[in-house]
């Protein structure tokens, strides 16, 4: 810091002092501002010392500023810092006055232009515009002269200022409850700085991610400027809107200072959001242990993020915690005591979220909705998605989801592209059909598909614009695959994929690892084999949907990964043991009797049986709901085998959604194992390669299985002649 910076923060100190008390929204703004400008803790306690004894002395630092700007920008400073507590006593009055008279203005007639000044700052984002306010400077520089507005010097109106905040408050908090988003911040941001309740109204809106995506380019250009001013609340604000929007390449490392400042004034969802960012991978090599300790701690510094995460951890089981959700329905009844208020000052509408998430584990579905609609009610509009899940296999799904679209929830709309995308499937295959029987029908059809397409683009595009980290995805799969009426289209595929992966989507990260392993990057990267294992990394710190452990053990374990071996002896190698604890090794050559099948349901669940090739066969079709099946063999993953730790690993083909049989690896979206875009059943075994995939043994065998399966023989490739071992293969 240089002698002006010093100075300044030694009258700041001296400021919030003065009056013989230092609040603690003083405390953290002073802790803040001495943050921005850069002080270190000597720095910072030796301020502290002068302050003290220059106040003992009756003496004061002075540094005076060269231009009149910046000696208002200095005063209001000051005065701002005497406001923050809602009261100004006469000591801080006279301070105030007496550095505008060494800034050579006349204290007197400086102090309620200042204070007025203020006021108006905090006015234009109360929502109360004030007409005729006084500018900051004059056209000869220094403060305004009161003469020019025809305003008296009447003083500093504490209670009028109290009525303005509560006013705010009561605004924003109807904002909040038809979640108006712009709205609330308009009215919270200011008062946020100044009054408690304030802040817990504004930190719904900070809090919940996809509530940051509502904000406008001068909501956030505010926000930046506060925190550059060493504002604490809206350093931890903007450093979240960083983090989660990431508009540039170097966001992260700009959010990751700004949560710094606001955690070292103490702010623990600051802590929370850094902790959240070292279990992502974007420290570095993951740290567990870290990231628990700094959940801890946030905890203990108040972070209300904090403590949803752990209520969750308990609900769901997450990190080795043993699944309890009763526990969290009995603490949270017990906190409750009976009170379950409507007004959000008195129970924050998260706390039903989690209550709603828990009765939903135990099945509990009457109370899960009692509380998912209570949160709904008082405004956290995000739980519609929960509501609408709780319904999936019943008539309401489409309703609640469609409910939850109308009130702009970014994953409800996510989901219901997801929705539409089956639909086109079903659809799509009437088309085929009519396009061979009934040509004049397929017309019509065709134009319900075109129409879907569009349906699930707006969906899509909505779903991103508010925040959703799944949209990205889908959006990239549909450009890859050509899929759904979309036109294949690998560069569009990837920057979406990016897009996803700016949002942490482990699927996205995964897609973006099988474009360069298929050579599909549409950019040339320098070090591809690098990216690559860096976005299969990411893929699995983020939970991407496919279980992707033993495949990345698995080419870690044959020498890929190195640059991640820490992590991977710390945390995935002791998980894969403990997944394969008991079961026996499997025969790479194919002499093993018995082989491992998981069947992947719809719903993504896996059921793993053993399997004896040879006796079994036929209980093979009941698991997956056919009437009978050929034989359905194994081959290599070939390009994956090298480059992602498949090797000596063989799997078998998978009957996708439209009931066709698939092999591996044509289908890429096979290779990714992802269930959200595969509805049908999902086979997968370690088997021995002796006949490649959709190997059958004649054509009215291979027809009768397709019959049986739903599926028209469009969909399907044959050999037109059988190989040497008298069968015909068949591929999609």
């Amino acid at each position: 810091m240089n002698r002006s910076e010093l100075a300044h923060l030694v009258n700041l100190i001296t400021v919030a002092s003065i009056d013989g008390k230092i609040t603690e929204d003083e405390k953290n703004n002073i802790y803040a501002i001495a943050q921005s400008l850069g002080a270190t803790d000597e720095e910072f306690e030796y301020c502290v010392k002068t302050a003290d004894e220059t106040k003992a002395k009756g003496t004061t630092i002075i540094e005076i500023p060269d231009t009149d700007e910046e000696k208002t920008s200095y005063l209001k400073s000051l005065t701002l810092m005497m406001m923050v507590d809602g009261e100004i006593s006469e000591y801080e009055k006279d301070y105030i006055k007496f550095i505008a008279e060494k800034f050579g203005y006349d204290g007197g007639k400086a102090l309620p232009i200042l204070i007025e000044s203020v006021q108006n700052d905090i006015r234009n984002y109360l929502g109360k515009k004030q007409g005729n306010s006084s500018d900051t400077t004059r056209e000869s520089g220094g403060p305004a002269d009161t003469r020019e507005t025809g305003k008296t010097d009447k003083g500093f109106d504490e209670e009028q200022l109290k009525a303005e905040v509560r006013e705010a408050v009561q605004l924003g908090k109807e904002d909040l409850l038809r979640h108006d988003i712009p709205a609330a911040f308009d009215h919270l941001i200011y008062a946020a700085h100044m009054d408690r309740n304030a802040c817990q109204l504004f930190l719904m809106i900070i809090n919940v991610r996809v509530r940051l995506f509502r904000l406008g380019k001068e909501q956030v250009a505010l926000l930046k400027s506060l925190a550059e001013k060493g504002f604490a609340l809206s350093q931890y604000a903007y450093g979240r809107w960083l983090e989660s929007r990431r508009p540039e390449s170097d966001s992260l490392d700009m959010a990751d200072e700004y949560l710094t400042k606001a955690e070292k004034a103490g702010i623990g969802d600051a802590l929370y959001a850094q902790a959240v960012l070292l279990k992502a991978g974007h420290y570095g090599l993951v740290d567990r242990e870290k990231f628990s300790e700094m959940i801890s701690q946030a905890v203990d510094q108040g972070s209300f993020l904090a403590e949803q995460y752990l209520y969750r951890q308990t609900i769901y089981g997450w990190n080795g915690v043993t699944a309890d959700p009763q526990r969290i329905v009995d603490g949270l009844k017990k906190w409750l005591n009976g009170n379950e208020s409507n007004d959000i000052l008195v129970v924050n509408p998260a706390y039903y979220h989690v209550l709603g998430d828990a009765y939903a584990e135990l099945n509990d579905k009457e109370n899960a909705e009692h509380y998912y609609r209570k949160a709904i009610n008082m405004g956290l509009f995000e739980a519609w998605t929960d509501l609408s899940n709780l319904h999936f296999n019943d008539e309401d799904f489409d309703k609640l989801l469609d409910q939850g679209c109308k009130a702009g929830v970014a994953n409800c709309l996510a989901v219901r592209a997801a929705r539409r995308m089956d639909t086109y499937n079903e659809l799509e295959k009437e088309y085929q059909d009519e396009l061979e029987n009934n040509p004049l029908l397929a017309k019509g059809t065709k134009n319900q598909l075109v129409r879907i397409t569009g349906d699930i683009m707006e969906d899509l595009l909505s779903a991103y614009e508010e925040g959703s980290d799944m949209a990205p995805y889908y959006l990239g799969d549909a450009y890859q695959n050509g899929s759904y009426g979309f036109d294949k289209d690998f560069i569009k595929a990837w920057n979406w994929y990016v897009e996803g992966a700016n949002r942490d989507d482990g699927d996205a990260y995964l897609s973006l690892s099988l474009m360069i392993s298929n050579h599909e990057n549409p950019i040339e990267i320098p070090d591809e084999e690098k990216t690559m294992y860096y976005y299969v990394m990411m893929a699995l710190r983020n939970n991407a949907t496919a279980d992707i452990l033993d495949t990345v053990v698995e080419g870690y374990l044959n020498g890929e990964f190195s640059d991640y071996a820490e992590e991977f002896e710390r945390y995935y190698l002791p998980e894969y043991y403990r997944k394969h604890e008991g079961e026996e090794e499997v025969d790479e050559d194919g002499d093993d009797e018995y082989k491992l099948i998981a069947i992947i349901e719809p719903n993504g669940n896996a059921v793993i049986h053993e399997f004896n090739v040879e006796e079994d066969w036929d209980d093979l079709p009941p698991m997956i709901d056919a009437k009978r099946l050929d034989a359905i063999r194994t081959q290599p993953l070939y390009d994956l085998t090298d480059k992602m730790g498949y090797r000596n690993k063989h799997i078998t083909a998978w009957v996708d959604n439209m009931g066709l049989l698939r092999g591996l690896p044509e289908n890429r979206i096979g290779c990714r194992l992802y269930p959200g875009s595969i509805v049908g059943d999902l086979i997968l075994t370690l088997e021995d390669n002796k006949y490649k995939p959709m190997s059958f043994e004649n054509l009215s065998e291979l027809k009768q299985v397709i019959a049986e399966l739903g599926a028209t023989l469009k969909y399907v490739y044959l050999d037109d002649e059988p190989d040497d071992d008298g069968r015909f293969d068949a591929w999609s």
